[in-house]
């Protein structure tokens, strides 16, 4: 059986991705930034243009069988025409003689007169047009000619093409076959067959006259149609597409990647059945998309493409490293992905530091300059680490902030540490003596305190034979001051006194110096001191606040500025 595949692809800076059969490349990156030159050069690489390529530089390719396996393949899979002077087969973009391939087929190889067979780009103008009216073909002694041909051939790819535009678009989509010479796609509620009236019958095609056509529908549509047939019903083992989500909603391009992602799949399991296993190399700017080809459990690498002058340094996800990410379920609700469109992350533990920052920003902006900061948060302390590393992973741009308790956790410091790429040797001696130190500090409230508190609340409710909502906030911001750390957590360094503020501090500028901004002065709530104590409250109340007076939230804002000057220059 002939098989074809690429082994690797090489891009300007040197850096070499290994590719899989069956395997799906992502690209992602800002505008300009090479990722669609990137598809042109691969395709250009495969036509023995390598002297044409810019962001990608080296291609190794893997090929199993000798002619005959090709000449066999090519004719299961493309249309074949007799002409005087022999067989001709013929595909998008190119074509050649039977003859020749036989003949010349290590020759023809290596110039690049494969490439047309071998890999199709489809381009957002080829997929607006793929599901127009063609010509009729004799579907029983030719191949198909084009994507329409293939869905007459084979009721299983109609079945399959009209479930998908039913779940993307609560339509149907069917083929008129009374048309003579031509055929078409029509759009809607396809009319009631019965033995009396099949789909050639008068009756039935004159229904069709009031049904829409394919042809002049909108550009979302054709365009989701027009890559759902070059992915199924083509038969080029590498398949490039350029912004599959172009004119879709987001709920259709989280569909498209998840239809996707199941078609690479189903060709890789059904390689017993004569299929080559298709490899999939696409560009996007869309996280919706993107999480589509997640939800399909896919095997898939992220490259992310930069532009630096006239190289393009490339960062890799590994599918390892994706399925990690996408198999914690937090991360996976909260859409971690978003932030690989963005120039610089900001991870927070919980959505209200999110909210909170991000408004802070805001106000900065006007005299920093227009930042593309995404803020993402890992619900808690405990996943920000795994964020971290996947954004560092990709070359993002990334800082941290957590609330000063993160020192309570030595292992989970040093974690944190380690995602951020610092020296945990040195940071573990920097952070021995200063966690002694806010270790050695009381909790904020005596034994004697905590029960003389809760006596009166106690009181409180037995008074009135009934519990109240204060009542069970009270007690637990009471039990919460009568615990270890308790004291470092509210109120941070301002506690420590000597030698001891000054070993924090330093601390904590070397903390922020690999990208782990520490809340100094205990919790988000200490940036305004003078606001609720109960944290739903005072991050409400916060964000009705007039973020753009100077004389309010000073300290955050500084805070801030060093965040946004450590994101500029990383």
């Amino acid at each position: 059986m002939f098989k074809y595949q690429l082994s690797s692809v090489t891009f300007s800076d040197g850096t070499r991705i290994p590719l899989q059969d069956g395997a799906i490349l992502v690209l992602v990156g800002s505008n300009s930034s090479g990722k669609t030159q990137a598809l042109r050069d691969i395709k250009s690489c495969i036509a023995g243009k390598k002297q044409q390529a810019i962001v990608v530089k080296e291609l190794e390719e893997s090929r199993m069988d000798m002619p005959d396996g090709f000449v066999e393949w090519l004719r299961c899979n493309f249309p074949i025409t007799d002409r005087p002077d022999g067989e001709f087969v013929s595909t998008i973009g190119g074509g050649g003689k039977i003859d020749d391939f036989k003949k010349r087929w290590q020759t023809l190889h290596q110039q690049g007169h494969l490439q047309p067979f071998l890999c199709h780009l489809a381009s957002t103008e080829q997929r607006l047009l793929a599901g127009n009216r063609t010509g009729s073909i004799d579907l029983i002694n030719h191949a198909p000619a084009n994507y329409i041909h293939a869905v007459q051939k084979d009721d299983k790819i109609a079945n399959f093409l009209n479930d998908e535009v039913k779940k993307a678009f609560s339509n149907e989509i069917f083929i008129n076959w009374g048309g003579g010479n031509s055929v078409w796609f029509h759009v809607g509620k396809e009319p009631l067959r019965s033995i009396n009236e099949d789909r050639v019958s008068t009756a039935y095609l004159n229904k069709l006259k009031e049904i829409p056509l394919l042809d002049n529908e909108g550009d979302g549509i054709r365009s989701y149609i027009g890559v759902l047939l070059a992915a199924y019903c083509g038969s080029h083992p590498v398949l490039l597409i350029d912004e599959p989500e172009a004119f879709l909603h987001p709920p259709q391009a989280r569909k498209m990647g998840l239809v996707l992602g199941r078609i690479v799949s189903e060709y890789q399991k059904d390689q017993d059945k004569g299929k080559i296993p298709r490899q999939l190399i696409l560009a996007t700017h869309s996280s919706d998309f993107l999480q589509g080809l997640l939800d399909s459990n896919a095997e898939l690498t992220i490259c992310r493409i930069q532009r630096r002058d006239l190289i393009n340094p490339v960062s890799l996800l590994s599918p390892d490293d994706v399925k990690e990410l996408w198999s914690k379920p937090l991360l996976k609700a909260s859409s971690a992905f978003d932030a690989i469109f963005h120039a610089g992350v900001i991870v927070c533990e919980g959505d209200s530091d999110c909210r909170f920052y991000q408004s802070v920003l805001d106000v900065l902006e006007g005299s920093i300059g227009p930042l593309d900061i995404k803020f993402h948060h890992g619900g808690g302390k405990d996943q920000i680490s795994t964020l971290i590393r996947a954004y560092n992973s990709l070359s993002i741009p990334t800082v941290s902030i957590t609330d000063f308790d993160i020192l309570k956790d030595k292992g989970k410091f040093l974690k944190l540490i380690e995602s951020h790429k610092g020296d945990v040797h040195h940071f573990e001696k920097l952070y021995n003596p200063v966690s002694a130190n806010l270790a050695a500090t009381p909790p904020i409230k005596n034994v004697s305190q905590i029960i003389k508190e809760l006596e009166e609340i106690l009181r409180r409710i037995k008074s009135l034979s009934k519990i109240e909502p204060r009542d069970s906030s009270e007690i637990k911001s009471i039990l919460n001051d009568s615990k270890d750390w308790s004291e470092a957590k509210k109120y941070g360094k301002r506690k420590l006194r000597g030698g001891a503020i000054q070993a924090c501090e330093t601390f904590l500028s070397e903390c922020k110096n690999i990208g782990l901004f520490i809340v100094p002065n205990g919790t988000l709530e200490s940036w305004w001191p003078e606001g609720s104590a109960r944290k739903d409250e005072w991050i409400l109340k916060s964000l009705e606040c007039d973020f753009a007076n100077p004389n309010t939230f000073t300290e955050a804002k500084k805070f801030m500025r060093e965040i946004c000057d450590r994101l500029i220059n990383m």
